[in-house]
């Protein structure tokens, strides 16, 4: 008896392991004439590797309890989905004629039918934006609010004549919405571009787009639009609460202002945690703990959602392996020439290493000043050293050679800058001639900073 007691509890643990078929999203179907068996699906800031059969079947379960907005990534291609738990979605394509081949079946075939016709417009608006950035405010502002209608009356339709499920069309709404705020709000800045100005004169009533928004609507979180917008709105608005001057993103003091400014607006908890969460996870990615370390600490101890929670401690935990007086992490980097060089060549000298890519337009900003300061230390004991992030090699090798850069030019083949918590260029770190971090995240060739702190190291 007891045997047969001991057999049952260990199934009903193991069934308890198992993910509820209501938890999981499935993705199947076809893909032909790919380029490569193996495609991306990008969720939630996560990349998962599908990959295909000989004949281009996939089959992919997503675990997850709520819906998902996700982008198939198809060779240059890509389609957007949106993903239920519990419900299947099927698709299938030639990936050599992916427009006029690409369908979907399931139950959730009528919202793919509607993204994908969604894109198809947004493809064709697109096509015109610089002239529509040349229009006057008032015209530009006719054009766009006709094409907000537009997409309205298509999302309608498949509500009132697909049956479209009604959550995904209120979050579709929201994402219409601020989506046509967010060019409304660019419109300025594009339209003095193109038509080559230093003002434009907006009507008085421009901002009334923003008239009536509910910004404790906890749904705004689920809507990557509506998410762009807040994180704009909460920078602006807490930057002059605090009256903070200058340039002051990633600084410690701009996310403190960021967190007091949330906590006296949103009155939604869920949404107030998330947003906290969310701002605490991009200090982290910039510039790691330093100087924030009570906002994490009071995070850490008051938020509910455990899964935040876990993520927000892991990337404080691998900031402490790189913090400043620890030893830097080892790592192999390769020449113009494909010969491999590592730290340790280095040691007895101090090291300031730049991380950039010639895509990166901050990084190329850097670069006049980088060739000034290489030039008034390369005789002192340091090594300057530039490390491209670049996929494109060819490309860097293009630059590296026009531009004739003179100082240590590397390349990550490895992506060894995840080594260092890289996840913005340019960024700067300094290590010491023992091989231990000085500073994880330096200051720019550009700000006197740096000459300061070369300057205060003994033999250097």
């Amino acid at each position: 008896m007891k045997n047969v007691f001991l057999f049952s509890l260990v199934l009903a643990l193991l069934a308890s392991c198992q993910p509820k078929a209501t938890d999981i999203c499935k993705l199947s179907g076809t893909i032909t004439n790919a380029d490569s068996l193996v495609v991306r699906l990008i969720h939630d800031r996560v990349a998962d590797t599908l990959q295909l059969a000989e004949d281009g079947t996939f089959s992919f379960d997503l675990k997850s309890e709520k819906p998902v907005n996700a982008t198939l990534l198809i060779d240059r291609n890509r389609a957007s989905l949106y993903l239920a738990p519990g419900k299947t979605l099927i698709i299938s394509v030639d990936a050599a004629d992916f427009d006029n081949t690409l369908g979907f079946d399931g139950e959730l075939r009528t919202t793919a039918d509607y993204l994908l016709q969604k894109s198809k417009m947004q493809s064709e608006w697109f096509k015109g934006y610089r002239d529509r950035y040349l229009l006057e405010p008032a015209a530009f502002r006719a054009a766009r609010d006709s094409f907000l209608q537009v997409q309205r009356d298509l999302l309608n339709g498949y509500v009132e004549g697909e049956g479209i499920d009604q959550g995904f069309a209120e979050r579709e709404d929201l994402a219409l919405q601020f989506r046509y705020i967010s060019d409304l709000t660019y419109y300025p800045g594009g339209h003095k571009y193109y038509a080559k100005l230093d003002t434009v004169i907006l009507p008085d009533d421009w901002e009334s787009f923003k008239d009536g928004l509910d910004l404790n609507n906890a749904l705004l979180m689920e809507v990557p639009a509506a998410q762009s917008f807040l994180n704009n709105y909460i920078s602006e608005e807490a930057q002059k609460a605090a009256g903070l001057k200058g340039d002051v993103w990633g600084s410690p003091e701009f996310l403190i202002a960021k967190i007091d400014f949330i906590k006296k607006t949103f009155t939604d908890p869920v949404m107030q945690e998330k947003l906290i969460y969310s701002n605490i996870d991009q200090q982290l990615d910039a510039n790691g703990p330093a100087g924030a370390e009570s906002a994490i600490e009071d995070y850490l101890s008051t938020a509910t959602d455990s899964d935040q929670k876990a993520a927000l401690q892991k990337k404080v935990d691998d900031w402490a392996v790189i913090a400043n007086g620890q030893p830097a992490p080892a790592f192999t980097v390769v020449d113009m020439e494909g010969n491999a060089h590592t730290l340790d060549e280095f040691k007895g000298k101090y090291v300031y290493i730049d991380f950039w890519a010639t895509w990166c337009g901050p990084c190329i900003t850097e670069m006049p000043p980088l060739v000034k300061l290489y030039e008034d230390y390369k005789d002192r004991n340091i090594a300057i050293m530039s490390i491209s992030v670049d996929k494109d090699k060819p490309a860097w090798e293009k630059m590296v050679k026009e531009k004739g850069f003179a100082w240590f030019q590397f390349h990550d083949e490895t992506n060894m800058n995840d080594l260092f918590l890289v996840r913005y260029i340019p960024t700067y770190v300094f290590i010491g001639p023992d091989g231990k971090i000085i500073n994880n995240r330096a200051p720019r060739p550009s700000e006197a900073a740096v000459r300061e702190m070369f300057d205060d190291q003994k033999g250097l």
